[in-house]
C-alpha cells in the first residue's frame, strides 16, 4: 500500500510571513512612535503609558515567531499556538488596560478588529493543519491483507495470522489513548467481555502506543489480560482501511456533543494524547486470514456493537 504524506499547505506558510513582517512592522510603529498610537484611541492624552513599550515588544517578538515558524511550521507550531492564543486574549487585555480607562470606544475596536479579530480563523485554521500535518502516519508501506497479519503479534508472542487460525478475532482498532471516545470503547468492551466471549471469539485490541503504555493503559479497565497489538506507524490502520479523520469526523457537533456525554457525564475525561489523533477507529471480524464483518467509523464519536458485529455466521 503506498501513500504521500501530507505537506504544509503553501498558503499557511505566506500567511505566517505576512503575520511576521506585519508584527514586525507593527511593533517598531509601536515602540517608536507610542503617542501617535496612543492618540489614537484617545485624541487628548499628551504622554503615552509605560506598557507600551514591552506591549510593543511583544509583538516584535511574535514577528519573529511568526518568521521562525514560517520556516519551519512543523517543529514551531507552538508558536503559531502561541499566536492564536494572543489574538483571543489580546481583546481582553487591552480592555482592561485601555477601555475601562475611558478612551475612544471606536478607535478601540478598530484596533482590536484589525489587530487580532481578523486573524483568529486563519491561525486556527493553520495551526490545526500544521498540527494534523505533524501528527501524520501516512508514511509509504507496501504491506497488504492478510499477509500483514502475519507482521504483528499480541503481547505474547503469536502472530494475528496464527491467532485467527484458531478462532474468529474480533479486532477494535482504537483511537489513540487519550481520546474520550478510545477511553469510552474500553470501558464498553470491559463490561461486554464476557458476553463476546460466549460468541467464541477472541478480542484483540489494536493501539498506536507502546506495549508498557497499553499494559498499564488497559488495567485501568480490568483488560490487561486481552491480547493487543502495538501499531504505532498504523500499517495495519492503512491495510484495513482506516482512513485519518476530516476536520468534522473529529470536531463536527456529533462529536462535540458525544464528547461532552462520554467525556463529562460519564466520567471518561479526556487524557494526554499518544498516537496520531485523527486517525480512525473500527472493528472486524477476522477468521483464517479473511474479513467476515467490518464497522467503520465515520465519526469518531460513533459506538459500534460489538456484539452484533462478532456474532456474524461464519460459513
Amino acid at each position: 500500500m503506498n501513500t504521500k504524506s501530507p505537506s504544509i499547505p503553501q498558503w499557511i506558510i505566506r500567511f505566517l510571513k505576512f503575520a511576521g513582517y506585519y508584527n514586525l512592522a507593527w511593533g517598531v510603529y509601536i515602540m517608536s512612535r507610542p503617542l501617535d498610537f496612543y492618540n489614537a484611541l484617545n485624541p487628548e492624552v499628551v504622554s503615552a503609558p509605560l506598557f507600551l513599550y514591552p506591549f510593543g515588544a511583544a509583538v516584535l517578538l511574535f514577528g519573529v515567531f511568526y518568521l521562525i515558524a514560517a520556516a519551519q511550521a512543523v517543529r514551531f507550531q507552538v508558536f503559531i499556538f502561541l499566536g492564536l492564543g494572543s489574538k483571543l486574549l489580546g481583546p481582553l487585555v487591552a480592555y482592561f488596560l485601555l477601555l475601562e480607562q475611558g478612551y475612544d470606544v471606536l478607535n478601540f475596536y478598530l484596533h482590536i478588529i484589525f489587530n487580532d479579530l481578523l486573524w483568529v480563523l486563519p491561525m486556527a485554521w493553520g495551526f490545526y493543519l500544521v498540527f494534523k500535518v505533524s501528527q501524520n502516519t501516512e508514511a509509504e508501506s507496501k504491506a497488504q491483507f492478510p499477509s500483514v497479519l502475519s507482521d504483528y503479534q499480541n503481547q505474547e508472542g503469536s502472530t494475528l495470522s496464527d491467532l485467527s487460525q484458531e478462532k474468529p478475532l474480533l479486532i477494535v482498532f482504537l483511537r489513540h489513548f487519550g481520546c474520550t471516545f478510545c477511553k469510552e470503547a474500553l470501558g464498553d468492551i470491559s463490561q461486554k467481555q464476557e458476553a463476546l466471549a460466549e460468541e467464541g471469539v477472541k478480542i484483540v485490541l489494536v493501539h498506536m502506543g507502546s506495549e508498557s503504555d497499553a499494559q498499564a493503559y488497559f488495567a485501568k479497565y480490568g483488560i490487561a489480560h486481552i491480547d493487543r497489538v502495538s501499531d504505532p506507524s498504523c500499517i495495519l490502520y492503512r491495510v484495513f482501511g482506516l482512513q485519518r479523520a476530516s476536520f468534522l469526523q473529529v470536531f463536527g457537533l456529533k462529536s462535540f456533543t458525544r464528547g461532552f456525554y462520554a467525556g463529562i457525564l460519564k466520567g471518561h475525561g479526556i487524557g494526554k494524547l499518544v498516537g496520531d489523533g485523527f486517525r480512525m477507529p473500527g472493528v472486524f471480524l477476522v477468521h483464517q486470514n479473511k474479513i467476515l464483518q467490518s464497522y467503520k467509523h465515520q465519526t469518531a464519536s460513533d459506538v459500534p456493537d460489538y456484539q452484533a458485529i462478532a456474532s456474524c455466521e461464519l460459513k
